[in-house]
């Protein structure tokens, strides 16, 4: 297993890997005690973490298969749609500063 030693003293071994968790230079640098700069300034280690993170990697995600794929036509329909709701909310917004200039307008002549 890995182990990190730093030049003030041997860490000891990093804890097994046995959490499902990715193998990061975050994950091993926090179990280790040491930085992420620290692991990645260190050679062998930055090599055993990349060969570790490559071995664990999860496989590639299968292609979706083509009778389960968004059509063109339905891509552009959602496409559509959101743009539509892109120009509601920005005349939304547009409302919303109008309305709130006026009243800080309003304010500000009151508190004259």
């Amino acid at each position: 297993m890995l182990e990190v030693h730093h030049e003030y003293g041997a860490l000891g071994p990093a804890p097994r890997h046995t959490t499902g968790a990715a193998i990061t230079f975050e994950t091993v640098a926090r179990a280790a005690g040491v930085s992420r700069s620290w692991l990645y300034n260190q050679p062998d280690l930055r090599a055993e973490i990349e060969r570790l993170r490559a071995r664990h990697r999860l496989p590639a995600a299968r292609p979706v298969p083509d009778r389960q794929r968004a059509s063109d036509a339905s891509l552009l329909r959602r496409l559509d749609a959101a743009t539509k709701r892109n120009r509601q909310l920005e005349a939304e917004i547009r409302e919303l500063r109008e309305a709130l200039a006026l009243a800080l307008g309003e304010r500000r002549t009151t508190d004259t």
